[in-house]
């Protein structure tokens, strides 16, 4: 256990206990982790680089202010602290910040992380140079691909911002502090009725009560995708409360609003994430993913390679952490948003209408605009008490031109009411998207506007349904406005080429290609009866219809396979057929013929020679040995020894001559073997000559 010791010139900032050098530097926590240096601190905790001397690895340690755990509801923090901790850890993804471990160390509550070498998503904004249209869409997919993890094991992030977007050195992306936002908020709440985050990234229905679900984190990720994109907040504000109600009663703006060549179709993916409505949003991060992708894919290179707006210094964003509460009323305090007498004060749905000093906004009120009313003041009472007689007495003769007058103004006042005040406006029903079309058509012909329809081809939206609203659900029209409503045609299909098989693979890919699809994998076979090059196999029907998005496979021949022709000579016929086969090559017996070194019934000659290089299906030709060829010894005896030598050698035989008497006659006197014998051709015969 350790306790840190804080020096005397120790300051409270945020609640805990700090000095000019942290305490818990250079000392091990738990037994186990050893405080290297602090390297952030936020309003819930503070981040030390440590180092875990049982795996001797660095690790990041998020400590908890010591606050939180403090009074009635500490305990209750602990156990959700823990729960929410023993939940991120069961989460393996490569875009989440891995949770480690989990402990509490006598005051120490602390979290064990992934120790991640890069920088946030917020310190990446504010370097040069920006970021581009690609790099912002391919940093919100790898974080919709963290939190479909998320949502699919039935959790929620709840803190989705720049400061928990993390971007390693080697360029992915990970999401951190899943798990902490929901510990916190849930006991702020508990305590005190207030709602703890990130004010410039809440979705309106945790500002307004609390309740959050997977559409709250994607609220949160359009919120910092159209930062990206613009160099600013989707809602600035000098105080969190002005912020807030911005997210309760506004329509958040388009990115085009900021940055005029930001094109249509990301105004729309993000108005579809920013829905104030939640029933109005894409309902997970999974759905969320598709809609970026298909958006990305249909993006011309000039808009992805185009720099985004670089954030704006002088703009007033809020986007430290932030509880929203009574100080943020306080008629004393310093942030209190001052509003002028002829416009509107922030008041809760509970607040009395006569007092001037709003409650604290908890998890079960709402924001509500209410107009503030103007007293008269002394002395207009006093002149209208004085012009009272004098109204009495002429009062008969000027009832009817009042009656005129109130009429004349009454019937101008709804005129302008209906034409040009607010009557002559309206809202675009929300909860229009993926609606069925005729849902939609009537909801907008209820709300006094007209419907134009369109028709798209749509990935992810079923046919039948809304794709995109224009203007956006929510948005403020004039009456008889006209709304186009884009249905979708479902998935666009395009009709598969014919003729591809046996063509040559290059004019196959260009006609794949031609008719709108993308060429998949192109698997290459040996084919002993198709040449090089050719086509021989596509993974769909020829002349079907498919899915615009369908990869098509080919298979292309290799022609026939090459091998190394086997040695046959010295196996039976049998053998060298089985050898030659198992190859894929095929064998014709050719004549056989006299071997002196091959055995009778055995290979002594192939063609083509052994180890040459050939191809399955080619012909080897084998000839079997007949043995050595047998020649019968002639009678040589009284031959002269020339004609014996002569006759010997035309027979085949070598000659071995030997002489008696010194070969005085020159006639053959003895043979070796003797006539009639048969011996192979080559074999020698001795002759002896008297």
């Amino acid at each position: 256990m350790f306790t840190p010791a804080v020096s005397p010139r120790a300051d409270k900032i945020g609640g805990v206990a700090t000095s000019m050098t942290d305490p818990l530097v250079g000392h091990t926590v738990d037994g186990r982790y050893h405080v290297v240096r602090r390297l952030a601190r936020g309003g819930m905790a503070t981040v030390y680089v440590a180092i875990d001397r049982r795996l001797d690895r660095e690790i990041a340690l998020k400590v908890m202010h010591p606050h939180l755990a403090e009074g009635a509801q500490g305990a209750a923090f602990e156990s959700r602290f823990r729960r929410e901790a023993r939940a991120a850890a069961k989460l393996t993804h490569h875009n989440l910040v891995a949770v480690h471990d989990q402990g509490l160390d006598g005051e120490i509550s602390y979290l064990v992380m992934e120790l991640v070498d890069g920088e946030n998503l917020r310190s990446r904004l504010h370097r040069r140079p920006p970021l581009t249209v690609s790099e912002a869409l391919d940093i919100t997919i790898e974080v919709l691909e963290a939190l479909a993890s998320v949502h699919g094991a039935g959790l929620v992030h709840r803190d989705i911002k720049p400061e928990n977007v993390l971007l390693t050195q080697d360029g992915r992306v990970k999401v951190a502090d899943f798990g902490l936002a929901r510990a916190v908020t849930e006991l702020t709440m508990a305590a005190t009725g207030t709602v703890l985050g990130t004010v410039a990234y809440l979705s309106p229905e945790l500002i307004s009560d609390g309740n959050s679900d997977a559409r709250s984190d994607v609220y949160a990720v359009g919120a910092t995708l159209f930062e990206m994109l613009t160099g600013r907040a989707m809602f600035v504000g000098s105080s969190p409360i002005q912020i807030a109600v911005q997210h309760l009663s506004s329509t958040p703006p388009r990115p085009s609003d900021v940055a005029a060549w930001i094109p249509a179709q990301i105004d729309e993916l993000i108005a579809t994430m920013t829905a104030r409505e939640a029933d109005a949003r894409l309902p997970n991060a999974e759905v969320a993913l598709r809609a970026v992708r298909e958006l990305r894919w249909s993006l011309s290179s000039l808009v992805l390679e185009h720099p985004v707006q670089e954030p704006a210094a002088e703009e007033p964003v809020v986007t430290d952490e932030a509880s929203l509460s009574a100080e943020l009323f306080d008629e004393t305090a310093e942030s209190r948003l001052k509003a002028p007498a002829e416009t509107t004060a922030l008041v809760t749905a509970e607040e009395d209408a006569d007092d001037p000093a709003p409650a604290v906004m908890t998890s079960t009120q709402s924001l509500l605009v209410k107009p503030t009313v103007a007293q008269p003041t002394t002395a207009s009472t006093h002149q209208v008490a004085e012009a009272a007689p004098r109204q009495s007495r002429r009062r008969s003769k000027i009832v009817a031109l009042v009656l005129v007058l109130l009429l004349l103004g009454g019937a101008g006042a709804t005129t302008w009411y209906l034409l040009q005040g607010p009557g002559a406006y309206t809202e675009v029903p929300a909860a229009l998207l993926n609606a069925d079309a005729t849902i939609a058509t009537d909801a907008i012909e209820e709300a006094g506007l007209q419907v134009k329809s369109a028709t798209d081809y749509s990935d992810i939206v079923a046919a039948g349904k809304v794709i995109s609203v224009s203007p956006s659900p929510g948005e403020r029209v004039r009456k008889d406005s006209v709304v186009t409503v884009t249905v979708s045609r479902g998935i666009e299909h395009f009709t598969v080429p014919t003729g591809l098989l046996n063509e040559r693979r290059k004019n196959v890919i260009a006609a794949i290609e031609e008719a709108g699809f993308e060429v998949g994998e192109i698997a290459r076979d040996y084919y002993d009866d198709v040449d090089q090059g050719i086509v021989t196999e596509v993974s769909v029907p020829e002349g079907s219809r498919q899915p615009h998005n369908t990869k098509i496979d080919i298979t292309v021949s290799r022609g026939k396979e090459p091998v190394t022709i086997p040695n046959l000579v010295g196996m039976t016929e049998e053998q060298a057929i089985a050898k030659a086969e198992s190859l894929g090559l095929n064998v014709e017996i050719g004549k056989p013929r006299y071997d002196n070194t091959v055995e009778k019934d055995l290979v002594s000659r192939q063609n083509p020679a052994a180890l040459s290089e050939g191809f399955r299906t080619d012909t080897v030709t084998i000839r079997l040995s007949l043995g050595p060829e047998l020649v019968e010894v002639p009678d040589l005896v009284g031959k002269s020894e020339t004609d014996a030598v002569q006759l010997l050698k035309s027979l085949g035989f070598q000659v071995d001559v030997g002489y008696m008497w010194d070969g005085q006659f020159g006639l053959v006197r003895f043979q070796d073997p003797r006539p009639g014998s048969e011996l192979p051709k080559g074999s020698t015969v001795k002759i002896t000559v008297l």
